[in-house]
């Protein structure tokens, strides 16, 4: 008899676990890497002495998709970024403005040309596991982007910053991308460089574009989409901001509407 009650016992609880894996297998959350689900996903970081571990959770620039990502920042790469940077000669003349950026935001690239393997291969395995097109795997990853709180980058002190939060006495008034993914800081051409090198790794059609009048930098894209867009060897690359959550191409500030004081500083 008491065999009988323990075997419908053992029945029971195994009639409990099948239940809640079928719940969370049909459950409308996609799951992360480590079994985690977009919900269970905390905007935190863990430190070790050898890297840092992000976990980030947002939607697309619709709010129609939610995603979520495990990646981690090795700490040596992340100090050797901001030695290089640092270490970057400022005295090299050009005469343009758009010029000058792009010469800065070239060797930061170059620097860092493998170190953000792990990131690229986790968003590559959401646009698989989604089964996203060219125009909605674009829309990840730039919302992966946009969705990280603000901060200003000052080359001096964060006294004109106000109330927005502020890293300062960085050399150019930009960290590098490893140092943004590691430190989740960056303004707006911190930002855009990132999402260069993440969308030009995976085949896109990018630049980055500038504007001394409007002391701001954008990502511009080349993709069948509509809205406001620069010109460049007859394609159209449309304007994408990437300063907050919920701009979308094609966008453009109505304070930042004039085409001429836009030019490509990373081609």
């Amino acid at each position: 008899m008491k065999s009988i009650i323990r075997i419908f016992i053992l029945l029971i609880f195994c009639f409990i676990i099948l239940n809640i894996l079928v719940d969370q297998y049909n459950g409308e959350l996609p799951v992360a890497e480590g079994g985690f689900t977009c919900e269970e996903f905390s905007q935190s970081d863990s430190i070790s002495n050898k890297s840092i571990n992000h976990q980030r959770a947002w939607k697309d620039s619709k709010y129609w998709e939610s995603y979520c990502v495990n990646y981690a920042i090795v700490g040596d790469h992340y100090n050797s970024s901001f030695t290089y940077r640092n270490g970057l000669n400022q005295s090299f003349y050009y005469e343009t403005f758009h010029e000058y950026w792009g010469k800065v935001y070239h060797d930061l690239l170059q620097y860092e040309s493998d170190r953000l393997w792990a990131l690229q291969d986790s968003l590559k395995n959401i646009g698989l596991q989604e089964s996203l097109n060219s125009v909605d795997f674009a829309d990840m990853v730039v919302s992966f982007v946009q969705d990280i709180p603000y901060s200003f980058i000052m080359s001096k002190s964060c006294d004109e910053a106000g109330d927005t939060p502020c890293v300062a006495d960085q050399k150019f008034g930009l960290l590098s991308p490893v140092e943004f993914l590691y430190t989740l800081k960056g303004d707006c051409d911190t930002r855009t460089t990132v999402l260069y090198k993440l969308l030009k790794h995976f085949g896109y059609d990018v630049k980055v574009v500038i504007s001394s009048e409007y002391a701001h930098a954008m990502l511009a894209i080349n993709l069948p989409l509509t809205g406001d867009y620069l010109t460049y060897m007859g394609k159209r690359y449309y304007f994408w901001e990437t300063t907050n959550i919920g701009w979308q191409p094609g966008m453009l500030d109505a304070d930042m509407k004039n085409i001429n004081y836009w030019n490509i500083a990373l081609n």
